[in-house]
């Protein structure tokens, strides 16, 4: 037997209040109530009652039938149910509409953070695991720790294009590596970009040696990463054409700002 608080908790969850869900069941069970055998049935107030029924009447919940004696009735289930499904279509894509052009006026990409070697190298790894088109990286750790996943990306034809000081190598026909080839240091960083879609920055505390991450999906830092790891590889390619790095090109290119000082 179904308990009728069961059911009640049910209408609840739909568009019904406490009291209106009371009622309607009571009329299902006692069809052809008036006002003043509902509030009795259903120990409520008379102002209870009224205002509950008459809202309810209002909905198409309770049906009124006028007579000497004003009788009252549950809708069909089966009918009120088709109503309410119909309804909360309607609301639900009305809704959707108004949330979208919201987030269409403002919408901010969160940025979530990660600590720890190992949580940042798995973190990466699904990131890389989930790209549909290409990828770009600049970094100095040993690359081999996402062979697995490169080699995955390789069978759905993901290119990868790889920057980074230390020497590396990759068997895998869809990576590109461009090094500079130097001896392989205690690695501090990695940036990463997915798809143009999402990012991942990261790098190991020089005082605390703790590693720590960020990853987003924000417009503008995908944009800056990108750049950043593209003009790597641009002068990389210049070095490499000319023989000599940009500065020895052309020295009167400093600027003279801080950065360049203490980079010297």
């Amino acid at each position: 037997m179904i308990l009728i608080k069961t059911i009640v908790e049910k209408l609840k969850s739909l568009y019904f209040s406490e009291i209106e869900a009371t009622i309607y069941v009571y009329l299902l069970q006692n069809p052809g109530q008036t006002m003043y055998q509902i509030t009795m049935g259903c120990h409520l107030t008379k102002n209870q009652t009224v205002d509950a029924v008459d809202e309810m009447v209002k909905k198409g919940i309770v049906l009124l039938e006028n007579g000497v004696k004003d009788l009252y009735y549950s809708e069909k289930p089966e009918d009120l149910l088709n109503q309410l499904k119909t309804k909360y279509i309607k609301e639900t894509d009305l809704l959707v509409k108004d949330l979208t052009h919201l987030s269409q006026n403002y919408h901010q990409e969160p940025y979530l953070n990660y600590h720890g070697y190992d949580e940042i190298i798995g973190q990466a790894r699904t990131m890389i695991y989930e790209a549909k088109e290409d990828i770009y990286i600049n970094t100095d750790l040993d690359i081999s720790v996402f062979d697995d996943a490169f080699t995955f990306l390789e069978q759905k034809g993901v290119d990868i294009y790889i920057f980074s000081f230390r020497e590396q190598s990759s068997k895998r026909m869809n990576v590109t590596i461009l090094s500079h080839e130097y001896e392989a240091l205690e690695p501090t960083r990695l940036m990463m970009v997915i798809d143009m879609k999402k990012v991942m920055i990261a790098n190991k505390h020089p005082l605390t040696h703790k590693w720590s991450a960020t990853t987003t999906k924000n417009e503008l830092m995908i944009n800056i990463i990108t750049e950043h790891i593209h003009h790597d590889m641009y002068l990389f390619k210049i070095r490499k054409k000319q023989q000599k790095h940009l500065f020895e090109l052309y020295p009167d290119l400093l600027i003279g700002t801080q950065f360049e000082k203490r980079r010297k």
